[in-house]
């Protein structure tokens, strides 16, 4: 068991989320992010930079770069963010954070085989100022075709609805 975090956001990062986890639970979490995580939950969280890994006896973690800046509102020295790829038991799962579509997916799409993405989609009727920092539905569908991964989980929908907009009535 490992917990992963991919980003300081609030919606990723819920501190008080922690305590349920028995205290020798290894926290993955993006470079400088585990210096304050520690202070606030005690553990030894292990910092990673995209490339670097992490393996216990039946799972192989590899870090990798987002497209994202990560900070929280009350702390801007944490701007670094992560995607996971979990191998397990011969499955690859792509574990995607908050990030803008690019070409990086395409790159781990050539370079991975990837069984399940788990992508979020962030952000709910105005895409304009989204598509620089978070996937639309159109972009985490443009994600996943890059990735060929085999099947698709969405996660995060509607997180952030803009304007007073309902996530299942936003324009589409």
């Amino acid at each position: 068991t490992a917990a992963l975090v991919t980003n300081a956001h609030y919606h990723r990062l819920d501190i008080p989320s922690y305590r349920y986890l028995p205290i020798s639970t290894p926290i993955l979490t993006p470079k400088n992010l585990d210096s304050y995580l520690m202070r606030r939950h005690g553990g030894e969280p292990k910092p990673l930079k995209p490339g670097e890994r992490f393996e216990t006896k039946d799972v192989l973690i590899t870090a990798l770069k987002a497209t994202h800046k990560g900070a929280r509102l009350t702390s801007l020295r944490y701007p670094h963010s992560l995607h996971y790829l979990i191998e397990i038991d011969g499955k690859t799962i792509f574990y995607a954070g908050d990030s803008a579509y690019g070409q990086d997916f395409a790159l781990w799409g050539q370079q991975y085989t990837i069984d399940l993405a788990i992508l979020p989609i962030d952000f709910v009727g105005l895409e304009s100022v989204s598509l620089n920092r978070y996937l639309t539905a159109e972009t985490a569908w443009r994600a996943f075709l890059d990735l060929k991964a085999k099947q698709l989980v969405p996660n995060a929908f509607g997180s952030f609805v803009t304007f007073g907009r309902d996530p299942v009535l936003a324009p589409k």
